[in-house]
């Protein structure tokens, strides 16, 4: 980040290095200043946000664990934050280094309108983290019907399987029976979705 940014994230978000602090290497202050940067975007705080963007922040810079601005907003549901995110070319498709994208993490939490926005944006809904987790796997898990709906409508694969050690092979009917929704287990099945299916 340029100086003046590092500067103004400094003096309006929380404290990040002194001038004087030798011990703070210039990875660790690229560091800092790229979760106080995130932590605007997961806050919702668009005053910050765009005050951070017109002095020359990297919109799709990611920290240690690959996020970026866009997933920490999707994920906590703020649609006016991720318009001007996508606004401002953020990678719709970027991936945390567990492979999530942003619509995994609106999906997962229900944010449903997030979910559309991405989706006109260009996100794949066929998506899937190191683990095979896909949009709809969480959406189903976490029984955020809604979402299902949205994530069906578009395109979503309602047969989808888990790739990962961890419910290897699973589809999203196995995990919302598993989690106790059937409700969403109701619309999958209408949807398609193989009941003789097995891990």
């Amino acid at each position: 980040m340029r100086p003046f940014l590092t500067l103004f994230l400094c003096c309006q978000l929380i404290p990040l290095v002194g001038p004087t602090n030798a011990a703070n290497t210039a990875a660790e202050i690229s560091e800092q200043n790229i979760g106080t940067w995130l932590a605007a975007a997961a806050r919702g705080d668009k005053s910050l946000v765009l005050g951070a963007l017109s002095l020359g922040a990297d919109v799709n810079a990611k920290n240690k664990d690959g996020v970026t601005a866009l997933i920490a907003t999707s994920q906590q549901g703020h649609f006016q934050i991720a318009k001007l995110l996508l606004d401002m070319r953020a990678d719709v498709n970027a991936k945390m280094n567990d492979g999530r994208t942003a619509l995994i993490a609106a999906s997962g939490r229900g944010h449903t309108t997030v979910v559309e926005l991405l989706l006109s944006k260009g996100a794949d809904i066929h998506a899937k983290s190191n683990e095979g987790v896909s949009a709809l796997h969480v959406a189903s898990e976490f029984g955020h019907a809604k979402t299902v709906e949205m994530l069906m409508a578009k395109g979503a694969d309602v047969n989808s399987r888990r790739q990962g050690a961890e419910n290897k092979g699973a589809t999203p009917i196995m995990m919302a029976s598993g989690n106790g929704h059937a409700g969403i287990a109701k619309i999958l099945l209408v949807k398609g979705a193989n009941v003789n299916a097995t891990t």
